[in-house]
């Protein structure tokens, strides 16, 4: 994955600009094969580093421009990129048309162009969060910006004293959500967003959020169609100029990755490499899927049986490799299978990750669905009747059916987005539970719901389903999905593209009336009507399963990840952030004796925080 980083108005000149500009590239991610370029000007400098065809950097006019990824121009700037080059494209796209740019440019791109006679600056991220953008928080002063945090460390004065908030945030979401980060003087761009200095000061703003309408009017047989078009288009697209003996495909078994797989296997011109990771635990285990996928379409298929001890094996390797904390167990599996890729010579994976945000894939869409029901009863029978009659069933607690009814109205009657959350195990608990007391009074336990409520009001639609779409997009993919499978990639060496994600099927899938995207209680109805045919039945008609591991089950059979967990526990009690009689009873969720203890999953995320705060933080090279 390549990355820039870089300041404009810092107040550094000549050679110690130079040397910062190198200081800060360094801590930007490196391939094998990989080169940096830099350029130092007047007021700023900026660097770019990846594979070569990746990165650009080039001054036309007054204006300096970078950029990294896969751009995709529209217009005369297309022209010009073929011609001279993306960073050259940008450059003429900031000086005609300012922030206005982005109406010319997509794809998974990060960019920086700075007019040094205006005295304006801009840097951005692409439309979903594939690429990142960490800066210096702040509304006055320099812009500092890098695609890591660790880049912008580097810059003078920048501490890396860590933001209390962010570390309950962490415990809630698995993340720490944009646009904060884990470091108090830094923030984030989410998906879709800029960074901009003008007149001293600095602001962001967002240049694309998802375009929801229900524009597409045709028949259902007419958009299947144009799906399937849209996905084929996208899928080539991505793996345009890639080798394919040195590129292949995740392979998880689910609709998205079979998908991609299939497009490369039906329209390519090489035999496809798919790979796949797979559990001995039965209830954990998609190979047999794969499998069928893999014969349907004819591929090479790769697979790789993760044992309890590679959990071990991998952690403090992705700790070093993450940016920030991040708890998602099944990067150890996204981690293994790439690192199955590479050992076949795999420098470029393309993964199915989107389907799921784009077409209502994921199962709380039903869930809530189940819960509006409730709310199609007339109002005067839910106040006057139901309501009253189940609080009065607080005393039939132990009937099941009781119960059950209890708890469906109850959970029903929750806000949204409020409600999304009431399977969060770590939600229940305040920050004066969780955090010590020195810290807890300067944390807010509402913080997360409102981080939730600006992705979900971002959609602009009264649609409940295109709502949760916008929350997720943001939360789920941007921050969370993306983030596991390019820090996954990044630490075997590997590039990941992502053609589910290119911008044209996005704004497609935006326009898909939601009734079709989920029909009744039918998860992605639209996407598999349009793929029956294309995909095997088995996919088609199989039950949502996430790419999950299977922690839980390994911390009671593996000795060594128990005493990972534990040993990073014991750890994270002598830095005085989080109270130790919570901390003992994370470390209870192994299997140790004594009081009942958390989710295995908030272990998992405090082992992974204490590993990561020993390799960014303690050790001398950060």
């Amino acid at each position: 994955m390549s990355g820039l980083c870089g300041w404009h108005a810092g107040g550094v000149t000549g050679g110690k600009a130079a040397s910062l500009i190198g200081r800060m590239a360094a801590r930007l991610p490196r391939l094998p094969g990989d080169t940096t370029r830099s350029h130092v000007g007047g007021a700023f400098a900026v660097a770019v580093t990846g594979p070569a065809n990746d990165i650009d950097l080039a001054s036309d006019g007054g204006v300096t421009a970078a950029i990294v990824g896969q751009a995709r121009w529209r217009g005369d700037f297309a022209e010009i990129a073929a011609r001279s080059g993306n960073a050259a494209a940008l450059a003429a796209a900031f000086a005609r048309l300012g922030d206005g740019l982005f109406g010319a440019l997509g794809g998974p791109v990060a960019l920086f162009a700075v007019d040094e006679e205006a005295g304006r600056a801009i840097a951005a991220i692409d439309r979903h969060g594939i690429h990142r953008l960490c800066y210096r928080a702040g509304a006055e002063g320099p812009l500092v910006f890098g695609t890591t945090a660790a880049s912008v460390r580097a810059w003078p004065g920048m501490g890396s004293d860590l933001y209390h908030q962010a570390l309950y945030d962490y415990l809630y979401f698995g993340v720490a959500p944009a646009p904060e980060t884990v470091f108090r003087d830094q923030r984030k761009l989410l998906a879709g967003q800029f960074l901009r200095r003008q007149g001293g000061r600095l602001d962001t703003g967002f240049y694309w959020r998802l375009p929801f309408a229900p524009t597409r009017v045709a028949s259902e047989e007419s958009l299947a169609a144009e799906l399937r078009e849209a996905v084929k288009v996208a899928v080539m697209r991505t793996a345009e100029g890639l080798d394919p003996a040195a590129s292949g495909a995740f392979l998880s078994g689910g609709l998205d990755s079979s998908t991609v797989v299939g497009m490369l296997a039906r329209n390519g011109a090489a035999p496809v490499n798919a790979f796949s990771i797979g559990f001995r635990e039965e209830r954990f285990n998609e190979l047999p899927f794969a499998r069928i996928v893999a014969r349907h379409f004819g591929v090479a298929h790769h697979e790789y049986i993760a044992e309890p001890g590679d959990v071990a094996d991998a952690v403090p390797i992705l700790a070093r490799t993450y940016d920030e904390p991040f708890q998602n167990s099944s990067a150890v599996a996204a981690y293994l299978c790439a690192r199955h890729a590479r050992a076949h010579g795999v420098r470029t994976l393309l993964a199915g990750d989107g389907g799921d945000e784009l077409f209502a894939g994921n199962s709380r869409y039903v869930e809530q669905k189940r819960y509006d029901l409730y709310f199609a009863l007339p109002r005067f029978l839910r106040a006057a009747l139901i309501e009253p009659a189940v609080s009065a069933l607080a005393f039939a607690g132990s009937l099941p059916v009781l119960r059950n009814a209890r708890g469906y109205v109850e959970s029903a009657r929750v806000a949204m987005p409020e409600r999304l959350q009431l399977y969060n195990s770590f939600a229940r608990y305040r920050p004066d539970e969780v955090l010590d007391p020195a810290i807890a009074a300067s944390v807010d336990a509402h913080h997360p719901v409102e981080v939730m409520r600006a992705s979900y009001e971002s959609a602009g639609t009264e649609s409940r389903l295109q709502r949760m779409l916008a929350l997720d997009h943001q939360l789920t993919l941007a921050d969370d999905d993306l983030r596991k499978v390019v820090w996954a990639c990044e630490a075997v060496g590997v590039d990941v593209r992502f053609p589910l994600l290119e911008d044209s099927l996005a704004e497609f899938a935006a326009g898909v009336p939601p009734e079709l995207c989920l029909k009744g209680l039918q998860l992605r109805y639209f996407y598999k009507r349009a793929f029956r045919g294309f995909l095997p039945d088995a996919t088609l008609d199989k039950k949502k399963h996430g790419f999950g591991l299977p922690f839980e089950v390994w911390l009671g059979t593996e000795p060594r990840l128990r005493d990972l967990v534990g040993d990073s526990l014991a750890r994270l009690k002598g830095r005085r952030l989080f109270r130790a009689e919570f901390l003992d009873r994370a470390f209870a969720a192994t299997g140790a004796p004594g009081s009942r203890g958390l989710h295995s999953e908030v272990a998992f995320g405090l082992m992974m925080l204490e590993q990561w705060l020993a390799a960014h933080l303690d050790s001398p090279a950060a």
